[in-house]
């Protein structure tokens, strides 16, 4: 009952209108009023004519108009069904997707982005096809199974309770089967949502796969998960195979023996030649609205399956926005107090690290893949909050600040400088507030150095970049990340630097913009050249989750044995700059 609850609940959630469903409601009791009068008013019609000896014309044109208003009840019907099915899935859909926005980073790293992608398209489609193509047949068919029930009792009770008989021999049958296909249907949407994890990484990493000459292999992979969907729906297909011929048989059953019982009794005058004729109507609409419960109930289990995923989802703890304080970062240093962080139990980033980040100075970063550079910045970012110790602005706890008045103070050029899909303008623009002219866009990209680029473009600043950015170099997508970040001007600047080698024009220009970026703004750089911490006021050594040094290049040359090593043997110089052994020994 747990999971039926949760589908009342998503769908609830999806607000489909309570006066609309009225109307649905409504319009449904209407085509079942018409399916239930037709047989009693056939009867009626067969009676008389079979009386009178004259065609009873008053009766055909009753039956006629029951007829129409049940159809175009039916129609009007099944336009607000589909208007309401509409916004219930846009609804929903907006819901879901708002909820997995601002799930915190830590879910994200614990599952594929097709998971949530899964839920908001292929679950929420599954929901909302329960009202579209099952809400009414279910209410009509309820009302008319119910009418047609009581109306057979009065007409004869002895024929009724034959048929109750054979109904309930169907049902005993049908239900176990029913439930079977609940589990399975569950079980289908958890192996589809893997599969679309799995061809959407692959497609998005289409070049690497190419690369490698992987295509192979990667059809290999597929073959798996594809087989087993084919093995479940397999199962999924006999298991409504054999449902349906159940129904057949329960159908042929029933009027055989209605038919022999019924004939029986109008031989014996019991029963009018009419009213059982009105008994095999009334029997057709009694079976068909158990057969269409039956598909109703198949796919209200697996409505309530998808319910399930989805309310899981809308149950995952949004990221914390803590304090409403609102506090302006310009002049304010930071401070790392006594911090302790891990991203699993037993297995720490950092133990006990203190560092101080003075205002409107560029710290640098130094330490080993692995040593926590990128993480510093994480829980400066709040994407995660420290096992242990607190994080100053200033004097100020950040957790008392307000998430967003915060995130927006920071500005991000990130090492693999990501795009989204769309133009240039679009990404430059990505989380600016305030709107901007071209010539202030224009003025950014030329610090950025990337002015002479886009101008040149055809389309300028409304060219498509593709998805990540895959239309630009990986120096242009680094020089649009920097733009951003100077449209956006914050006083607080995060850079992780890029590790791939750009050519010798390409890395200078990108030196030249990030300078021009670092002006009057506190600035912390995971470092990875010899020109960044050369240029740096303040360098912290990371290593095995400690400080172990800080001070500038010179000092830190001198009293730092494992700076001096990492110097030697990993921050890259780039052409332009002395060679390493020249700065080393100044």
């Amino acid at each position: 009952m747990k999971k039926y609850r949760r589908l009342f609940k998503i769908i609830a959630y999806a607000n489909p209108g309570k006066g609309l469903l009225f109307l649905i409601a409504l319009l449904s009791i209407m085509g079942a009023l018409s399916s239930v009068l037709f047989p009693i008013l056939t009867q009626r019609l067969i009676d008389s004519f079979s009386d009178a000896q004259t065609f009873p014309t008053e009766w055909l044109l009753i039956l006629i108009g029951v007829l129409t208003a049940g159809s175009v009840a039916s129609g009007f019907n099944f336009y607000m069904i589909g208007k309401v099915a509409n916004r219930m899935l846009v609804n929903l859909r907006s819901k879901v997707l708002a909820k997995s926005i601002y799930l915190p980073i830590r879910y994200y790293d614990k599952n594929p982005s097709a998971e949530p992608a899964s839920r908001i398209v292929n679950d929420t489609e599954v929901i909302n096809s329960v009202l579209t193509d099952h809400f009414e047949p279910f209410i009509s068919g309820m009302l008319t199974l119910v009418s047609s029930l009581i109306i057979l009792w009065v007409l004869d009770w002895q024929l009724t309770a034959v048929l109750f008989v054979t109904l309930i021999i169907a049902f005993v049958i049908t239900v176990p089967i029913a439930a079977k296909l609940s589990v399975l249907s569950k079980s289908i949407q958890e192996k589809e949502a893997h599969f679309l994890s799995f061809i959407t990484e692959r497609l998005s990493q289409i070049r690497l796969i190419k690369a490698c000459t992987a295509e192979s292999s990667s059809l290999t992979d597929s073959k798996q998960s594809l087989q087993q969907l084919y093995d479940l729906g397999q199962k999924e297909v006999k298991i409504a195979a054999i449902m349906a011929p159940i129904a057949g048989m329960t159908i042929v059953a029933t009027l055989i023996i209605i038919l022999a019982f019924g004939a029986a009794r109008v031989s014996q005058g019991v029963i009018t030649m009419g009213t059982l004729m009105a008994f095999i109507l009334y029997l057709f609409n009694i079976v068909f609205p158990l057969i269409q419960f039956t598909y109703f109930f198949a796919a209200f289990n697996k409505a309530a399956g998808a319910a399930e995923r989805v309310d899981e989802l809308l149950d995952e703890t949004e990221e914390s926005s803590d304090g409403t304080q609102e506090l302006s970062l310009a002049g304010q240093s930071i401070h790392f107090q006594n911090i302790k962080f891990e991203y699993e139990k037993g297995r720490p980033v950092f133990s006990d690290i203190d560092i101080q980040i003075p205002a409107n100075k560029v710290v640098a970063f130094v330490g080993e893949s692995g040593a926590g550079k990128s993480t510093l910045f994480s829980l400066l970012l709040r994407y995660y909050a420290p096992s242990k110790g607190r994080i100053l602005v200033g004097n100020e706890l950040i957790n008392n600040l307000s998430l967003h008045k915060w995130r927006q103070q920071i500005g991000y050029v990130a090492q693999d400088a990501p795009l989204l899909s769309g133009s240039i303008r679009n990404n430059l623009l990505l989380g600016t507030e305030k709107p901007l002219s071209d010539e202030e866009i224009f003025d950014a990209l030329k610090l950025a150095q990337l002015e002479e680029f886009v101008a040149q473009l055809p389309k300028g600043l409304d060219t498509e970049v593709g998805e990540r950015g895959v239309k630009l170099s990986g120096g242009q997508k680094q020089r649009v990340a920097i733009a951003r970040a100077m449209l956006q001007d914050n006083p607080i600047l995060l850079c992780d630097e890029a590790t791939s080698n750009l050519d010798s024009a390409t890395e200078y220009k990108i030196q030249v913009a990030m300078n021009q970026l670092k002006n009057n703004r506190t600035t912390l750089v995971a470092a990875h050249r010899l020109s960044t911490v050369l240029e740096a006021d303040k360098i912290i050594v990371l290593k095995e989750q400690k400080v172990i040094g800080e001070g500038t290049h010179q000092e830190l040359m001198v009293k730092e044995p494992y700076y001096r090593e990492l110097v030697e043997q990993q921050l890259k110089p780039f052409e332009g700059e002395d060679t390493l052994s020249e700065k080393i020994s100044a």
